[in-house]
């Protein structure tokens, strides 16, 4: 089946997209959606910069509409109906446990004619990471919420970031 990927740019879409693969799905592109200034994605707040290394890393094209939380079911509802008339038969989402949006996309499809697959669905996080891991894929952290994990547990496990060449927001500026 032809899919178009829900991409986040982070470990469960890709370990999804991997898992499809594998089944033989063919994928056609990556969907992801931007803040309205463009500058960071709704999902993970990554600078297209990384989604575009990504693609290219993988020979995909990367479809990434701006817009406002307001416009998004519209804007993401056209992006799709867009990837079916290129011959994508169904989305794919990295998604594991996440009962509402789980159920939105699955609306999302139904309105657009498009099959909406779940592989991760309710797997264990860890074994999921572990997977990850074990199947070649590495994870680069970039971003961290200072309301999650603090600098001081940051700092423990990967040394200062503006040492470990993973910084951009630059010693001591966590999000």
């Amino acid at each position: 089946m032809k899919l178009i990927s829900s991409w986040s740019g982070g470990k469960d879409a890709c370990l999804a997209l991997y898992r499809a693969m594998q089944a033989g799905h063919q994928p056609q592109a990556l969907l992801t959606m931007l803040e309205a200034d463009g500058l960071r994605t709704r999902a993970h707040a990554l600078r297209p910069k990384v989604l575009q290394q990504q693609a290219a890393a993988m020979g995909l094209p990367l479809i990434t509409p701006s817009v406002t939380w307001e416009g998004y079911r519209p804007v993401y509802v056209q992006a799709l109906s867009e990837a079916k008339q290129q011959g994508a038969e169904a989305l794919i989402s990295g998604d594991i446990d996440l009962q509402a949006h789980r159920e939105w996309l699955e609306q999302v499809g139904e309105e657009v004619g498009l099959a909406v697959l779940f592989p991760l669905w309710e797997d264990a996080h860890s074994a999921l990471l572990a997977e990850f891991h074990a199947v070649g894929f590495t994870t680069h952290i970039i971003a961290v919420k200072q309301c999650v994990l603090d600098e001081s547990w940051f700092r423990a496990q990967a040394g200062c970031c503006c040492h470990t060449g993973i910084g951009g927001y630059g010693c001591g500026c966590l999000r």
